[in-house]
């Protein structure tokens, strides 16, 4: 299992039993450590389910914690790179979208990898995208 699906599933987890300020830490590592600006991860490749998960979470916490100022605070404070996963994801499905027809299985799935430990190198979001289903 990969740091990245690691903090996603610990962060989850702390979530779902109520440990909010643990979760707390847990995301804000994350996110301040490991995401980088562009929205891609640190010392991985691009692991599609995880980076989108962590939106997930992001919101979630928000959702779980109550919605204080504090949380918003804290929200806002990962939003430049949050962002930069959410247009990256984005452009990934329009990409899609236009590659394939509306009969071809492939449409609108968002290309990528699952797995970042099979990375060669660190990747840049405007490249084109390696994928199983090509």
């Amino acid at each position: 299992m990969s740091a990245n699906a690691t903090a996603t599933a610990t962060a989850m987890a702390a979530l779902e039993v109520g440990a909010m300020r643990y979760a707390a830490g847990l995301i804000d590592q994350q996110w301040r450590n490991y995401v980088r600006d562009d929205g891609m991860i640190n010392y991985r490749a691009e692991e599609v389910a995880q980076q989108a998960r962590m939106l997930t979470i992001l919101a979630l916490f928000h959702a779980y914690a109550g919605g204080s100022k504090d949380d918003d605070y804290f929200l806002l404070r990962h939003f430049k790179r949050a962002k930069a996963i959410a247009d990256w994801l984005i452009a990934r499905r329009k990409r899609s979208l236009a590659r394939y027809n509306a009969n071809d299985p492939r449409y609108g799935l968002i290309a990528g990898n699952d797995e970042g430990d099979d990375f060669t190198h660190i990747y840049f979001h405007q490249g084109d995208p390696y994928t199983l289903h090509q």
